[in-house]
């Protein structure tokens, strides 16, 4: 797991070291990573995969924001 900070109220996660083909592995991250975040107080909280492994694109990576 490899976290990048981009600006204030967002985030670029790069996920390495898992199996990369196993893509409901990263729908289940994504969608913790994004409750978690309403949980623990941000508001329009979006994530979106930029690069997905499953697909043979590298290391998955998920832009995420907040408010």
């Amino acid at each position: 797991l490899v976290e990048t900070w981009v600006r204030r109220r967002g985030n670029t996660l790069t996920l390495e070291g898992f199996d990369e083909d196993f893509e409901a592995l990263y729908v289940l991250i994504e969608g913790w990573v994004e409750r978690s975040l309403e949980m623990a107080g941000g508001d329009q909280v979006t994530i979106r995969a930029t690069q997905r492994s499953w697909k043979g694109e590298g290391p998955t990576r998920f832009a995420i924001s907040w408010a």
